[in-house]
């Protein structure tokens, strides 16, 4: 009785450990399904634009014109010298799950960012260290089109971004950046689209 008693007891073990197996491979299935959509979408409504109310609210002190980066205008940009590092922070017009950014420079005869990291927060705060770094980046040389980052491992919403650039392309005396935009979803949005992915399986 004893030796069927603890075969038995195994059995239900190794049972619970594959129905937990099953289902920890479902859920990232799900997840990973999930991203692949949100990736996959094609995004319109960006959400750093001062059309739908975000504010460019801090940048540091060597930068000159920075709220130009969140407006539509493609002759207008953002303006600082190569050879110093500089961030700007951006309030978006509403909380988000950040899913994709872009940015571009169409001035020719200019500098262009490199090396880049981005952070968000819920609520403001003034440290640096309080902020979740989404990731560093890098950005290519090119010009005249849109550079579009994505795929990025963002579990919560999101109110404030702040873009530290670190380095620049060119030799140039002045770089520039002619507009940033985020891309993502609100809390109602993302939840509506995990229930309907759901109701799909």
């Amino acid at each position: 009785m004893l030796s069927a008693s603890v075969k038995s007891k195994e059995t239900c073990k190794n049972n619970t450990e594959h129905n937990a197996t099953e289902d920890d491979t479902k859920h990232r299935r799900k997840d990973e399904d999930l991203e692949f959509l949100l990736n996959e979408r094609e995004w319109k409504k960006n959400f750093a634009s001062i059309e739908c109310g975000a504010k460019l609210i801090k940048s540091s002190k060597n930068l000159k014109h920075a709220n130009h980066i969140i407006n539509k205008n493609n002759d207008e940009y953002m303006l600082n010298e190569c050879k110093e590092e500089t961030y700007f922070i951006i309030e978006l017009c509403e909380t988000i799950k950040v899913i994709r950014f872009e940015l571009d420079n169409f001035e020719l005869y200019s500098g262009t960012p490199k090396n880049f990291t981005i952070r968000t927060l819920d609520k403001f705060n003034n440290n640096p260290n309080e902020w979740i770094v989404i990731g560093s980046f890098e950005a290519s040389s090119e010009k005249m089109e849109p550079q579009n980052f994505s795929n990025l491992e963002i579990k919560v919403l999101e109110k404030f971004i702040r873009v530290d650039i670190n380095s620049f392309h060119g030799t140039e005396h002045f770089c520039t950046l002619t507009s940033f935009r985020v891309f993502g979803m609100t809390e109602y949005e993302y939840l509506s689209l995990i229930d309907d992915k759901g109701e799909d399986e």
